[in-house]
């Protein structure tokens, strides 16, 4: 969610312009402004607003219609609609009451505006914004989301992600993901789904692994010709398109759709446009309500310039973008994700939790994980699946990362044999296994404190302390 909420203005009256955003300014508000109907409707595609000022209708606006796509975006927009025919024969027409009525949370604001009417309105609609957020945060924790989806990391490009996650959730936005297999854009997808609300299930569809007449039977057929809120009453089997009515259709590697898929994944988006009540009345099953999420590790601007990519297809589905970057770009995150896998596979193999040494974790964070956070994932799994040690060391990491990291584990170090004989002190013990260690590393401090599982800061510290 937004850390401001945006009030886009509506009005080719630069003196109600003027009027409003001295208004607006008093409040902690972003404030937009377009002057004229095609410029909102490209703006509100493009920006989820909460509050939307225009005039009723002109000849150049029709607050109506404007309202009607904000709203695809964003379901809770909230509207101040201006008119100068407030209480007279206006409101008596018929058509004008019903197309009101119709739009809950809707005010009309009459013409000399009233800056004081208009101010505690304004604050009004902030108040019942904020306890709409605050319900949601609520119930986001309840349902335990904010543990299953998080995005864990500190660095500056996992935080962009949750803010634009957090923006957008919930919105009806189509959303792009791009970047590498193993990023985590299925989970950053799930993140958003979660965040929505949204009733629907999670649904899944993998391009790249099925052929072209599977994707087309799968993703679009259904098995009975019926309305497709009747199947799951009848026993019939739903396409992957109509299961995730009222929820979330995430499609990895769109890019791998043949150009006949791409048709049909296009014309259900068209159909979904469509206002359920036109699609009834001529006698069509209502369109499913789906918000579609799409990932490609390719960049289809290409594909649409060499014509694998229909371009309406690509522009609807990039309404929103969002990229994901390789782990080797966000080495930081590296302790956080390992030492989460780390306690989920602690719990899942029911082995009492375990720590990762720091020399372990500066060869994970020196290795380039070409599969990403997916082998991170599988590589501390297989760690905790092997050991019997309270502490995961080098000795435990995977031969294959210690060689690319050119990092031995500490009993592969051609060290000497150290003097320990009977009666020693434990004090002389650890004197004299540091010393040995420094002696076989050429005095290399920070990699003795590897060898022996110590951190720098205790290397250190114990030199000075047995004067080594």
């Amino acid at each position: 969610m937004q850390n401001q909420p945006v009030a886009l203005i509506v009005n080719n009256d630069q003196r109600q312009i003027e009027q409003l955003r001295s208004v607006l300014s008093d409040e902690s508000l972003d404030v937009l402004v377009s002057h004229n109907f095609y410029s909102a409707l490209e703006r509100v595609e493009r920006v989820p607003i909460d509050t939307l000022i225009t005039p009723l209708k002109t000849d150049l606006l029709d607050g109506l219609k404007v309202l009607k796509i904000a709203r695809m975006a964003n379901p809770d927009v909230e509207a101040v609609f201006i008119t100068g025919h407030l209480g007279r024969e206006y409101l008596a027409q018929e058509s004008s009451r019903q197309a009101l009525l119709a739009h809950e949370h809707s005010h009309l604001l009459a013409t000399p505006i009233n800056p004081t009417y208009l101010r505690n309105l304004l604050r009004k609609i902030l108040e019942t914004r904020r306890l709409l957020l605050e319900n949601r945060q609520l119930r986001l924790r309840i349902d335990g989301h904010f543990a299953k989806e998080d995005l864990i990391g500190n660095s500056a490009a996992i935080q962009s992600v949750r803010r634009l996650v957090a923006q957008i959730a919930t919105s009806r936005a189509s959303v792009l993901i791009l970047g590498d297999r193993g990023t985590g854009r299925q989970l950053t997808a799930r993140a958003i789904h979660h965040r929505s609300l949204r009733k629907g299930h999670f649904v899944v569809f993998n391009c790249d692994l099925v052929d072209d007449a599977f994707t087309s039977t799968e993703l679009f057929t259904t098995d009975l010709t019926m309305d497709f809120t009747d199947l799951t009453q009848v026993g019939g089997r739903e396409s992957r398109y109509n299961s995730a009515h009222g929820g979330t259709l995430f499609l990895r590697e769109v890019g791998k759709l043949n150009l006949l898929n791409q048709v049909k994944l296009l014309q259900h988006l068209v159909n979904q446009d469509l206002n359920q009540q036109e699609s009834a009345s001529y006698g069509n099953p209502p369109n499913p309500d789906v918000r579609l999420i799409c990932s490609s590790h390719q960049d289809l601007t290409n594909s649409v310039a060499e014509g694998k990519f229909i371009p309406d297809l690509y522009d609807r589905l990039n309404v929103v973008q969002i990229q994901m970057h390789s782990l080797s770009e966000r080495k930081e995150d590296i302790p956080l994700l390992a030492n989460s896998f780390l306690e989920e596979f602690c719990f899942a193999y029911k082995k009492p939790i375990k720590l990762l040494t720091e020399p372990a974790v500066d060869a994970l964070k020196a290795y380039h994980w070409p599969g990403n956070i997916r082998e991170l994932r599988s590589t501390v799994e297989g760690m905790v699946a092997v050991s019997n040690d309270q502490n995961l060391d080098l000795d435990i990491i995977p031969q294959s990362i210690l060689e690319q990291v050119k990092i031995e584990p500490a009993d592969k170090t051609d060290g000497e044999p150290i003097n320990a004989v009977v009666g020693m002190t434990m004090a002389a013990i650890e004197s004299e296994a540091i010393r040995s260690t420094l002696r076989a590393v050429g005095n290399n401090r920070v990699e003795a404190a590897k060898i022996l599982g110590i951190s720098r800061r205790t290397i250190f510290r114990k030199i000075r302390e047995y004067n080594l």
